[in-house]
C-alpha cells in the first residue's frame, strides 16, 4: 500500500469514528445521563440576584429531577449578547436551550429562526391558560409578542423612578415630592448650593444618556414612536424635555453630569435627586442609610393635563428552536417554573425587579416585602397598574438608542447646542436606521 494509500485508510477511518460520536456531540450543552437531561439557562446576574435564579433552578431540579439545568453567568447584557452571537455564527448548535434576551435581540432572533415561540407549549399538561397569560402586565406581553405570537415571556423588568433626598429638598423648602416638571426644575435650581464662588451641591444628578431625555418625553405625554410604529424623536414632547435639561445646565450648571451610577455622590449629599431604573432601590436605601438621610423615590413627574407614562427596561427569558424535542420540553418546564406567580414574586423579592404579573401582588412573600419598602411598592403599583411603558422591540433600537445618547450628551456639553436641529438630525438618523434594518 502506498503511502497516499494509508493516508486515505486513516482519514476514512476518521471520518466512520467522527460520525459515530457526532449524535453524542452534537450538542455540547445538553447532555444525558442515566435517564436525566441536562441544559444551559445563560443569564448576566450576579449578587443577590444570580443567587435567587440559582436557588429557584434547585429547588425546579428538586420536583424535576429528570431535568438538570445549568445557570451559566455570561458577563454584562453586552457580553450575554456576544456570545449568544457567537454561538448561532458556529452553526455547531452550540447556544443554550434558555437564555435572558432584550426585545431588541429577540426581534433580530425571531427573523433568523431562532426563538422557539413558548406559545407553542401553552397546551398540554404544562401549559398556559388563557386566564394565566392574560395575568402578564399587558405591556410586558405585547413587548414578547411577534405576529400575534408570545415568542417569549418577562422575567427581570424594571422602572424608572425619581430619587430625592428630603432632607436637602427641606433645606431648600420643599417637603413633598415635586408634582410636575416645571415644579421639580424649581426645586433643582433651589437645591443647587454655592459656596465661595463653587458648586457645593447641585440639584440634580444626570447621566448623560438617552433616558435622561426619554424619562422626561413619556412622563410628560410624549411616545417614542407614533402609531405606525415609526420614530417619533423630534415630538413638541421631545423638544420640551431635551429644553428641559438645557435650562437647568446652562447657564446656571444646577446638574451634576457624570457617566458613572448616581447613588454614589447621592449618599454623599453632593446631589439632591436623579432619576434612574428601580434597579438601584437596594443601592439607594443602602445611600440614604449611610449619609443618614430621609429618602423617598416617587413617580417622575409630568406636564399639566398630559397622562404620563413610565419607562421600563429589562430582559426576557427564551428558549431556542434548534434544539431536539426533549429539550425543549425541559427548557419551557424551566420558564413556566421561573415565570410562575410564586417564583416570580420569590425572585422579585430577592432580586429588587419589578413583578411582570398581576397576581404577584397576592403572594404573601410580596406582600411582606412592599409593606417594608415603600419605594419599591410605589414603582410596583405603576408597574401593575399598566403605567409603563417599554421601548420599541425592533433590533434597530438599539443602535437609536446609541443616536439619543450621543443627542443628550451634546445638548450637556455643549453650551451652543439647538435642541430642535439636534431632534431634528436624530429623527433622520432614526429612520435611516430602520430603513437599513
Amino acid at each position: 500500500m502506498t503511502v497516499k494509500s494509508v493516508a486515505c485508510f486513516w482519514a476514512f477511518c476518521c471520518l466512520l469514528l467522527l460520525s459515530g460520536c457526532s449524535k453524542d456531540q452534537a450538542n455540547p450543552r445538553a447532555s444525558r445521563k442515566d435517564g436525566q437531561i441536562s441544559i444551559e439557562f445563560w443569564h448576566y446576574q450576579s449578587g443577590p440576584q444570580g443567587k435567587a435564579i440559582d436557588e429557584l433552578l434547585r429547588k425546579f431540579e428538586s420536583a424535576n429531577p429528570g431535568i438538570r439545568v445549568r445557570a451559566v453567568f455570561q458577563g454584562n447584557p453586552g457580553q450575554l449578547k456576544q456570545k449568544l452571537d457567537g454561538s448561532f455564527a458556529s452553526g455547531l448548535n452550540n447556544n443554550p436551550a434558555v437564555s435572558l434576551v432584550y426585545e431588541n435581540w429577540a426581534d433580530d432572533f425571531v427573523a433568523r429562526g431562532y426563538i422557539e415561540p413558548v406559545q407553542d407549549h401553552f397546551e398540554g399538561p404544562d401549559g398556559l391558560s388563557a386566564e394565566d397569560q392574560r395575568d402578564f402586565v399587558k405591556a410586558f406581553r405585547d413587548g414578547n409578542t411577534w405576529n400575534g405570537k408570545l415568542m417569549t415571556l418577562p422575567f427581570n423588568k424594571s422602572i424608572y423612578m425619581l430619587y430625592l433626598n428630603m432632607d436637602m429638598l427641606k433645606q431648600a423648602g420643599f417637603t413633598t415630592g415635586p408634582a410636575t416638571q416645571v415644579e421639580y426644575a424649581e426645586m433643582v435650581r433651589k437645591a443647587t448650593i454655592r459656596r465661595n464662588g463653587r458648586t457645593a451641591a447641585y440639584g440634580m444628578g444626570v447621566i448623560p444618556k438617552g433616558e435622561a431625555m426619554t424619562t422626561l418625553l413619556l412622563a410628560g405625554g410624549g411616545d417614542l414612536v407614533d402609531s405606525a410604529g415609526q420614530p417619533h424623536l423630534n415630538s413638541p414632547e421631545a423638544v420640551a424635555a431635551l429644553q428641559w435639561l438645557r435650562e437647568l445646565q446652562y447657564p446656571d450648571k444646577c446638574l451634576y453630569v457624570n457617566t458613572d451610577y448616581m447613588s454614589v455622590p447621592f449618599s454623599s449629599k453632593l446631589i439632591a435627586s436623579f432619576i434612574y431604573s428601580s434597579a438601584s432601590l437596594p443601592y439607594n436605601q443602602e445611600a440614604s442609610q449611610k449619609g443618614g438621610f430621609e429618602y423617598q423615590a416617587v413617580p417622575i413627574p409630568g406636564v399639566a393635563g398630559k397622562t404620563p407614562r413610565y419607562l421600563m427596561q429589562g430582559t426576557n427569558i427564551a428558549m431556542f428552536a434548534n434544539k431536539s424535542k426533549e429539550e425543549k420540553s425541559a427548557a419551557w418546564k424551566v420558564i413556566r417554573f421561573l415565570t410562575s406567580p410564586e417564583n416570580g414574586a420569590y425572585f422579585c423579592a430577592r432580586s429588587g425587579y419589578m413583578p411582570y404579573r398581576y397576581s404577584m401582588l397576592e403572594q404573601a412573600e410580596l406582600k411582606s416585602y412592599m409593606a417594608a419598602h415603600a419605594d419599591y411598592a410605589t414603582a410596583a403599583r405603576l408597574v401593575l397598574s399598566d403605567q409603563g411603558v417599554q421601548e420599541p422591540k425592533v433590533r434597530a433600537w438599539e443602535g437609536i438608542r446609541q443616536e439619543i445618547d450621543k443627542v443628550v450628551d451634546q445638548a450637556l456639553s455643549r453650551p451652543d447646542a439647538d435642541p430642535v436641529a439636534l431632534l431634528n438630525d436624530l429623527q433622520k438618523q432614526a429612520e435611516k436606521r430602520l430603513r437599513q434594518n
